[in-house]
């Protein structure tokens, strides 16, 4: 069943939601329908704007303390500019409201297209291309949210040994005869070397049930994020192996048969890997985390009496094993294109050193240094925003020594961002083979403190330079005082930096 599907409601059940809904202080509600499964409903409010109320889960005291953190995240993405339905507040400022024994939340309804509206296989390339886009948005703003006590109120989704082999003998135990035989040698090739591949992945806040039913859109964009309450911690590849997973039929929102489903692979990755760059490890990990969701969901389909999906999650499982060598070829070769095709676009769109060196000479590099925040690869959308706030001086670009710069991201103890160094060096060395000369790669971002020179973006670019023996380096620098601009202005023309 599609959500947005209307289903039918008896004059009773309505009564009930209009008794919720006015926990909130709404009174007046028009045309309740019901468009899930479970307590989905669509409203229209007094102002004649529609709503959706949702049954969640069980009121207890660790749902509404999860949940309360899954609002937060969500108003973190929301002030990110990462489309999604925001929780309303009722008067007492609770966006969760309790009513025997089950909580509810109400969220705006979103105006969409129905996902599998379009069967044009140019319209669901765009589609896959611009969900890729918004997804790697999200987990770059996930990625910034405030880690402190995260623990406490988050779900873990490892792929870690013990997760996969914990998954893989609760399949083996739903099945007998020759279907676990057969079973058991897939698992006996696989398990082995997804434990390989999945050993010392990244993990950061994912969303966790990115499926495409989840997504709504509008002119083929993604309109919003939905059912944003199974935030945890996990490599990033696993919603890219959840949401791959739901496009193909054998899931009970997909649509395409398998050998359509490799080829919406590459836009999707394509557009994912417009806005990040994967590790290496994540790269070659990819291909197996896709195959890992179906597996993980075998036993628990079995044992929660969903057979009939069970045996579909199967099936799965089976066809992409059997074309394993086929969907890793396809996640690479997307993954590079992806890339090469970034390496274009920073010089299409002006991101580049010559082009920001324009921006100078007509004095507009404060513009370009918007321009650069807003757009790309390497959009940081909060640089941008915090530097509106006050006026600021500007210098650049200029080419400088590397070791005048102090780097804040890296494995080192000093760094104000301390990151491990497997993955520090994972970044670097993924993104040391886009690198081809200092014109051709957007110039670092450096804000000029009390004397020092502190990289407020291009950290990791800066880390590559040095890995690659650069002694040189293109760099943009703020100040926030006039003084501190003539000063140090003085200090660069006496160098010979600044002319």
């Amino acid at each position: 069943m599609l959500k947005g599907t209307q289903l039918k409601i008896d004059n009773k059940k309505k009564e009930q939601m209009k008794e919720i809904i006015s926990l909130w202080g709404i009174q007046s509600v028009q045309e309740i329908e019901k468009i899930w499964e479970s307590d989905v409903y669509t409203f229209v409010l007094p102002d004649g704007n529609k709503a959706v109320i949702k049954r969640i889960c069980e009121a207890n005291d660790e749902n509404i303390r999860r949940h309360r953190f899954c609002h937060e995240v969500v108003r973190h993405l929301n002030a990110h500019n990462i489309p999604i339905t925001v929780p309303i507040s009722n008067a007492e400022d609770n966006t969760l409201v309790t009513h025997d024994g089950q909580l509810y939340i109400i969220i705006p309804y979103i105006q969409h297209e129905r996902n599998k509206d379009s069967t044009d296989p140019v319209v669901l390339r765009r589609r896959l291309f611009n969900i890729g886009n918004s997804l790697a948005l999200m987990h770059k703003a996930l990625a910034e949210f405030p880690s402190e006590n995260i623990n406490e109120y988050v779900w873990q989704a490892p792929l870690s040994e013990e997760m996969i082999n914990y998954r893989s003998q609760q399949l083996l135990g739903c099945l007998e005869g020759e279907e676990l035989v057969r079973i058991e040698s897939v698992l006996a090739a696989l398990v082995p070397e997804m434990n390989k591949a999945f050993y010392g992945l990244p993990e950061q806040l994912i969303h966790r049930d990115c499926h495409y039913a989840n997504i709504l859109l509008h002119d083929d964009r993604v309109a919003a994020f939905i059912d944003n309450d199974h935030f945890s911690i996990g490599p990033r590849i696993l919603d890219l192996g959840y949401f791959l997973n739901s496009l193909m039929k054998f899931h009970p929102e997909g649509f395409l048969e398998p050998e359509e489903w490799i080829d919406a692979v590459k836009p999707f990755l394509q557009g994912y890997c417009s806005q990040i760059t994967l590790s290496r490890l994540e790269t070659e990990a990819l291909h197996y985390a896709i195959v890992s969701i179906p597996m993980q969901f075998v036993g628990w389909c079995y044992e929660t009496g969903r057979n009939e999906l069970g045996r579909s999650m199967l099936s799965a499982m089976e066809w992409m094993y059997e074309h394993i060598a086929e969907l890793r070829s396809c996640v690479m070769d997307s993954i590079r294109s992806g890339e090469h095709d970034l390496d274009n676009e920073i010089i299409e769109l002006g991101l580049d050193v010559r082009s920001a060196l324009e921006y100078s000479k007509e004095d507009r590099i404060e513009e370009w240094v918007h321009k650069y925040c807003t757009t790309g690869k390497w959009a940081n959308h909060g640089l941008s925003k915090g530097l509106k706030l006050i006026k600021r001086w500007w210098n650049g670009p200029l080419e400088i020594d590397i070791l005048s710069l102090v780097r804040k991201v890296g494995p080192e103890q000093d760094r104000s961002y301390q990151v491990t160094k497997e993955y520090w060096d994972n970044r670097i060395s993924m993104m040391s083979g886009s690198f081809k000369d200092l014109l051709s790669i957007p110039p670092l971002i450096a804000e000029y403190v009390e004397g020092e020179l502190k990289l407020a973006d291009g950290n990791t670019r800066c880390g590559t330079m040095e890995y690659l023996g650069w002694n040189k380096c293109w760099v943009i620098i703020w100040y926030n005082s006039e003084k501190d601009f003539i000063e140090h202005s003085k200090f660069l023309k006496q160098s010979g930096i600044l002319s």
